[in-house]
């Protein structure tokens, strides 16, 4: 930019030349006055017939004169002319260079930024806009060494202060319980008998992880086997082991819950499985899915990259997208492993009290009385609070500790599990935000295969991002199912029909507006959710059976409970 100001500089200073130098020539050319008194004595000395002679002359010096004026004007605007020409094809180079570096500039900035997805500029503009090829129109997630969003937020004050909050809230919770205690019974009660029933059969918990993971981890060889044994096979082999990995996903899916039912595992048992089962279905396809191309394509990097201890990192390593190679951090360090995991156990007893003191008083004797318009309306408010509690302290649990726990284990360097979701102003920027783990999964095996699979037409987008949002609705709901042996879809509207809904919905350009409007339907949506999974809990432990069969674990009981006599 200071090139183009010397420029214009530059051109005023030889215009400003110019017009001096056609000046000078001009006053040069006109008689000066002293001349002019000479010629008008001598013209009172001549006779009129010399006047008469002379007359022809005089008037074309005054032709002349009148011309030089014009003349003058010509001369300076075709100097003008072009000396703008001249200027304004060196101003547009400048303009052209420093554009151009501007836009590079904001580009390498986009692609340093710290998004949860290989997010930069470029690969943005080449999905939405690039040719034919559909090796332009996807987007690989790539990663890199960062922290966790509040990881670098906890190093200030003000947020250290949010945290200390939540910190005396769990000591008054404490607290309350010691005082009630010493009220109602005269001493100290020391009763964790709900995480000890919670978790409890753990021991079987592990042997069913146990088998899963040996499952997960017997893809590897067969899929490296298909590998080596392809280039001299025809597509008969590609068949096989495509119907093989089939009946391998619906066995994987099939297999623990009938252990689950066969053994009986409390909530939090059965939760700690499937939330497992899901995790490494999730796995296990990513790695047949990124390696899959490449055997099919000859792809010569597959021979070097893929070996099994570089399989068995990724099926630990808290990311579910494959990769040959990931970030990795120089050391361990040990301190941020125990700080993280005592977090985490802080935060389950933290749930405990809420659920101690907010949920198990208020439905445990659960009966036809509730189900009233009344109650439901004083239950649901009853549990906005302690249900979006239970969200926030989930979210800091599993996301931020236990996650960054096994990464610094594991050495893992990207730590963007979750991005700065809380400052959300519409519901689409908060389930990106959330949780950056599945959402890169879902958007890379699910949205982006499926928007493949409609030939990339953009007025069928839609199509590709409600089959996200149903798929993900789906296994939301089948966690929550295997987890209370009953199927009652709230989560299921909330999330794929209400939740979807609510991306159209604007609260205008108030982005202050939009952020209080989106945690207003957070509190709401929590407390429906805690409320009616809750009521339906306990009503199939107060409440006879409707009905014998598999249609009682598809009806809700809460709606048709009668009181046991």
């Amino acid at each position: 930019m200071e090139d183009i100001g010397s420029l214009g500089t530059s051109v005023r200073q030889r215009l400003t030349c110019k017009e001096f130098e056609e000046n000078d020539s001009l006053s040069a050319s006109k008689p000066s006055t002293n001349e002019l008194r000479s010629e008008d004595s001598t013209e009172d000395e001549h006779s009129t017939s010399t006047l008469a002679q002379e007359a022809s002359p005089m008037e074309s010096s005054h032709r002349q004169h009148r011309q030089t004026p014009d003349l003058f004007v010509t001369s300076r605007l075709n100097v003008i002319s072009k000396e703008v020409n001249v200027a304004y094809g060196q101003l547009q180079e400048k303009f052209s260079i420093e554009y151009r570096n501007l836009l590079e500039s904001a580009i390498n900035s986009a692609s340093r930024i710290q998004t949860g997805y290989d997010s930069s500029v470029a690969d943005r503009v080449s999905f939405s806009f690039s040719s034919s090829k559909t090796e332009d129109r996807i987007t690989k997630k790539r990663f890199t060494t960062r922290e966790s969003v509040l990881t670098e937020l906890l190093r200030t004050n003000h947020i250290k202060t949010v945290h200390n909050i939540f910190a005396a809230i769990l000591i008054i919770f404490s607290v309350q319980t010691v005082v009630y205690d010493l009220i109602e019974q005269g001493r100290i009660v020391i009763d964790f008998s709900l995480i000890s029933w919670g978790f409890g059969k753990f021991s079987l918990v592990i042997s069913i992880w146990l088998c899963m993971l040996t499952s997960t981890i017997s893809i590897f060889p067969i899929f490296n086997m298909w590998r080596q044994l392809r280039p001299s096979s025809t597509k008969l082999l590609d068949r096989a082991f495509l119907l093989f990995y089939i009946a391998y996903l619906a066995a994987f899916l099939c297999v623990p819950v009938w252990a689950l039912a066969e053994y009986d595992l409390p909530p939090v048992s059965t939760l700690v499985v499937a939330i497992e089962q899901v995790r490494l279905l999730m796995k296990a396809h990513s790695f047949v899915r990124e390696n899959a191309p490449r055997v099919l394509h000859a792809d010569k990097t597959i021979d070097d990259g893929l070996n099994f201890s570089r399989y068995l990192y990724f099926l630990f390593a808290p990311t579910l997208i494959y990769r040959d190679e990931y970030p990795r951090t120089s050391a361990i360090n040990w301190n941020t492993v125990v700080y993280n995991v005592s977090e985490l156990v802080i935060c389950i007893f933290y749930i405990y009290y809420i659920f101690v003191r907010f949920c198990i008083p208020n439905f445990h004797n659960f009966n036809s009385d509730h189900v009233t318009i009344k109650m439901f309306v004083y239950s649901v408010f009853g549990c906005m609070m302690p249900g979006t509690l239970v969200l926030l302290i989930g979210f800091y649990a599993i996301l931020h500790c236990w996650l960054n726990a096994c990464a610094e284990m594991l050495r893992f360097g990207d730590r963007l599990f979750y991005k700065d979701w809380w400052n959300s102003v519409n519901f689409s920027g908060y389930y990106r935000n959330w949780n950056i783990v599945v959402h890169d999964w879902l958007f890379t095996y699910i949205y982006q295969d499926t928007y493949m699979l409609l030939k990339f037409q953009k007025h069928m987008r839609w199509l590709a991002m409600y089959t996200t949002f149903f798929i993900s609705a789906v296994f939301h709901e089948y966690i929550i199912i295997l987890a209370f042996r009953f199927v009652y879809p709230v989560l299921f509207v909330l999330f794929a029909i209400i939740g979807v809904g609510f991306i159209y919905v604007t609260t205008g350009h108030n982005k202050r507006t939009s952020n209080i409007f989106l945690w207003v339907s957070l509190f709401i949506g929590n407390g429906i959710l805690m409320c009616l999974y809750s009521m339906e809990y306990f009503s199939r432990r107060n409440c006879p059976l409707i009905k014998d069969s598999f249609l009682d674990y598809m009806i809700p009981r809460s709606w048709f409970c009668t009181p046991n006599q």
